[in-house]
């Protein structure tokens, strides 16, 4: 009897351990041939639920693990799904490299826009903000579409710490993005935690001492109920970018009748293991 009274408890769960595995919200991608990306090259647009510019967005098969802004001013996004803020941290990461080569202040590289619909003004985004003064840059988030709202930055980085010369070098080394933004009890207080790295190199100091930028941030009334978020990048005034790689995902946080169910089983399968094993 405590044999199958074991069995039971195992294999619920087993059941609720997949369910919330299932629930979790993720997406990927490499843009390689293997994935089903195709091109010599030709347009990100239609591939794998990509919404893309025709012309201006493109897949690399010649390096086969790319797509290329091929102009500023451009945004792309994914049309394959969506991600609910109310189930959990929503974490995107982009492994990338972009050329710029701004004569002032200036909005750069919208390294990830989201938004409550593409074509709306209600968006959460981070971006590369160019300072011509000291040649440096700072990660810079906002709320608006093509202008600046709420807006919060993090500290100065020279931009020779990402592989750019003012005036000699417009090209970007190889960078990899995260950002974790967590919804608030409010539209005012979100949380942001965001790193930047040269990839498979150093870590980039932008958190005023730290290699993680974490603030509160705010988003638009529409943004903070939307339960279907949409994912994408967006030029701005860089000449061109490359996205290598590109991930996102909800980690779904379970109720706390949910952890409770799940605390008890577990001790109950621990308490059945104990008298089956005597």
């Amino acid at each position: 009897m405590n044999k199958q009274l074991l069995a039971i408890l195992v294999t619920s769960l087993s059941a609720i351990l997949v369910s919330y595995s299932q629930d979790t919200q993720a997406a990927s991608f490499d843009f390689t041939t293997a994935e089903g990306f195709t091109g010599a090259p030709a347009n990100l647009n239609g591939q794998n639920g990509w919404v893309a510019p025709a012309g201006a967005v493109l897949v690399n098969t010649a390096s086969d693990k790319e797509f290329v802004f091929s102009s500023g001013g451009q945004n792309s996004y994914w049309g394959g799904g969506t991600f609910d803020p109310t189930a959990g941290a929503m974490t995107f990461t982009t492994d990338f490299k972009f050329n710029a080569n701004p004569s002032g202040n200036s909005d750069v590289f919208n390294v990830i826009r989201l938004a409550a619909n593409p074509t709306s003004g209600d968006v959460a985004r981070i971006y590369f903000r160019y300072i011509a003064a000291s040649d440096s840059y700072r990660m810079r988030y906002s709320r608006g579409n093509g202008f600046d709202l709420d807006v919060k930055s993090s500290d100065l980085f020279a931009a020779s710490a990402i592989g750019q010369t003012a005036g000699s070098d417009a090209q970007s080394n190889d960078l990899s993005l995260s950002w974790t933004l967590t919804r608030g009890a409010t539209k005012d207080a979100w949380t942001s935690s965001l790193a930047l790295s040269n990839l498979g190199g150093a870590d980039i100091d932008i958190g005023f001492g730290s290699t993680i930028w974490s603030t509160t941030v705010a988003v638009s009334e529409n943004f903070h109920t939307d339960t279907a978020i949409s994912w994408g990048f967006q030029t701005a005034g860089a000449n061109n970018a490359n996205i290598f790689a590109t991930s996102a995902s909800v980690a779904v946080v379970p109720e706390p009748s949910s952890y409770a169910l799940i605390s008890g089983l577990l001790l109950c399968t621990f308490i059945g293991f104990r008298r089956v094993r005597r």
